[in-house]
């Protein structure tokens, strides 16, 4: 089986907005982190230049980014910090689409495109979703050999990020299965808004 990947636009706006906000220094040490055999595609003193939008990478890459990037913090300072990042990174990547995702866009329309989406940015894995009553959705993620923890915590922040967008608030997200502690075959997470 070829290995797990994930489009360079699914990250790069990410590790640019931490570049920005929290400096270099961390993302430089997150890329001289990455596996010995990964390196050859960063170039650790401008690695957000060397993500592309277009291109594909490794999961690992981006999974041993992810970890570098959280060592020192609790989870919920991660959740927070992934909460903001989101936020920023979907405000300021939607900016030509922001009338249609804030007035046309409801969350049963996102729904429908979200198993697109998906395709679009990795190589492996099953999205879904459906609108199970009102203010209330669940999103399936299966067969996902690229998850990981924080990869998986980073979807679930950016759909709550998409929702905002659209109007909803007070978003609460609950992880009700999940691949790395169920050791299941799926992740799936429950989203109510107001």
């Amino acid at each position: 089986m070829a290995e797990p990947m994930i489009k360079g636009a699914a990250i790069r706006e990410l590790f640019a907005w931490y570049e920005e906000t929290r400096g270099k220094g961390r993302v430089r040490e997150a890329v001289r982190r990455v596996p010995e055999d990964l390196r050859p595609l960063l170039d650790p003193d401008e690695p957000r230049v060397t993500l592309l939008p277009a291109s594909w990478y490794p999961c690992r890459l981006v999974h041993s980014m992810l970890e570098s990037l959280k060592e020192g913090m609790s989870d919920a300072e991660f959740d927070a910090l992934l909460r903001e990042g989101t936020r920023a990174v979907i405000l300021r990547g939607i900016a030509a689409y922001r009338f249609v995702l804030e007035k046309i866009v409801t969350p049963e329309i996102y729904a429908l495109m979200v198993p697109r989406f998906w395709r679009q940015l990795h190589s492996t894995g099953v999205r879904r979703m459906k609108i199970v009553g009102p203010n209330e959705a669940r999103s399936v993620t299966a067969k996902w050999p690229g998850h990981h923890p924080l990869l998986c915590t980073l979807t679930i922040e950016t759909m709550c990020a998409l929702f905002e967008r659209m109007g909803k608030r007070d978003l609460q997200w609950e992880r009700v299965k999940c691949v790395s502690s169920d050791g299941g075959d799926e992740c799936v997470t429950r989203l109510t808004w107001k």
